[in-house]
């Protein structure tokens, strides 16, 4: 019978709490408006402040 060589590889200290971290995250918003049509006039603020306040209530 051969006799298999096992390596152990410990544990990375660094990556073992990982999900138990909370870390803030950066992100961005892509807003825009395809036409300048009337019924888009206010699109892109509208969206500005969709994000705007999404991302400012969300905690983390």
């Amino acid at each position: 019978m051969d006799r298999k060589i096992v390596t152990e590889i410990p544990a990375n200290p660094m990556l073992a709490n990982l999900q138990h971290r909370k870390r803030k995250l950066r992100v961005a918003a892509y807003c825009r408006v395809s036409t300048e049509e009337e019924e888009q006039q206010n699109s892109f603020e509208v969206q500005v402040d969709y994000y705007t306040e999404k991302i400012s209530n969300h905690e983390g």
